[in-house]
């Protein structure tokens, strides 16, 4: 009968003492045993190089009358933690924060208050991975939720060269109108590879897109986006347009775009002499004016009579003529053109059929004749 007895005393007393090692939190202690039978739920969260992301946890117990003793953030599979919140003999808002030094240091935060989760600033591309975030209860099991960051590298901002391979952020140059306009775009790194689009002011256009790589003088490999666009006969509606290069990887962050503004040299559209006189006298002075609009620069205006070239006297809004026909000048033409110094061959002008009455007496008559 005492064997019997004091076989079952010391069950009793091997038992309780495993139940109050499974209750016992330790910071180095990894608790997945706790939950033998349950796969770590895993939620997915993106985060954008250089910004500020948050990596979520449920913190919240079970049971109402439980809480948070202690927080700990893990990498992949590693048994050291890097973030740690312990309430364990605290109030629940004046809790222990510590970082790692070596990883995540001062750019890691933790906020305990629903909905809990831990802010990373300035994201770097060694931050991506699994984390595994584990809670302590007071009385309740462990708890363990995963994490996977994937860490976004935004591509650097776009180059736009001409076709000489100049860069137009630096070229101010005009390009005559009714000309093809073919420009490109290059686009370096980007995680992952981003996406090149052209816009003329809000509408996509089409353009053709190839990858290249190249070695850098490490050995590392460098990823080159290339786009190119041709904008065929250039029109009026095309000066001062907007073109932009838009890289895009990511809907978390504003795309990285480059933007030029097409100018254009426009020929002259219209050349008017003003002032025309049905009848010319012969001998008489007249103050003729030529105006012209349209042209990109502002048109060179020049007058000319038959083949020959006449002064004319530059104004604001035009180019004047003091002309006094002859009666030589009866049928001729006087002409005012409008050129471009840009476009040679864009030249337009008006043409003025003279008609010159001569005057004189004879035997006290006053005789018109032409």
């Amino acid at each position: 009968m005492l064997r019997i007895l004091i076989v079952v005393t010391c069950i009793e007393i091997s038992t309780l003492a495993n139940a109050q090692s499974k209750g016992t939190t330790s910071f180095d202690n990894d608790a997945n045993s706790d939950e033998p039978e349950h796969p770590i739920p895993v939620e997915s969260i993106q985060g954008v190089a250089g910004q500020r992301t948050i990596l979520p946890c449920n913190i919240q117990p079970r049971e109402s009358n439980d809480a948070v003793s202690m927080v700990l953030w893990f990498k992949e599979d590693s048994g050291e933690p890097l973030y740690s919140y312990d309430a364990r003999s605290r109030q629940f808002g004046k809790a222990k924060l510590w970082s790692a030094a070596h990883f995540w240091g001062h750019r890691a935060s933790f906020r305990a208050s629903p909905p809990a989760q831990l802010t990373l600033q300035d994201l770097q591309q060694s931050d991506e991975g699994v984390y595994r975030c584990r809670v302590d209860f007071r009385n309740s099991p462990t708890r363990n939720l995963k994490v996977n960051l994937t860490v976004i590298v935004p591509p650097a901002k776009p180059i736009i060269y001409d076709a000489k391979r100049r860069d137009m952020s630096k070229l101010l140059e005009a390009y005559p109108e009714g000309a093809d306009l073919f420009l490109v775009c290059e686009v370096h790194g980007g995680k992952p590879r981003p996406q090149v689009s052209w816009y003329l002011e809000s509408q996509i256009i089409h353009a053709s897109t190839e990858v290249r790589e190249t070695q850098g003088s490490g050995g590392e490999t460098n990823v080159v986006t290339i786009s190119n666009v041709t904008v065929k006969a250039l029109t009026r509606r095309h000066h001062h347009a907007k073109l932009s290069c838009r890289a895009n990887n990511t809907q978390l962050a504003s795309p990285p775009t480059t933007t030029v503004v097409i100018e254009l040299n426009m020929k002259p559209l219209k050349v008017e002499i003003l002032g025309k006189e049905v009848i010319l006298s012969a001998g008489k002075t007249y103050d003729v004016k030529c105006q012209s609009t349209g042209s990109r620069p502002p048109a060179v205006l020049t007058w000319w009579k038959s083949s020959k070239q006449l002064k004319g006297q530059k104004k604001n809004d035009g180019v004047s003529l003091q002309f006094t026909p002859t009666v030589e000048d009866e049928g001729k033409f006087l002409v005012c053109r409008a050129e471009n110094p840009k476009l040679p061959d864009a030249s337009i002008e008006d043409r003025w059929k003279l008609k010159v009455y001569c005057k004189y007496r004879s035997n006290g008559w006053l005789i018109i004749s032409w």
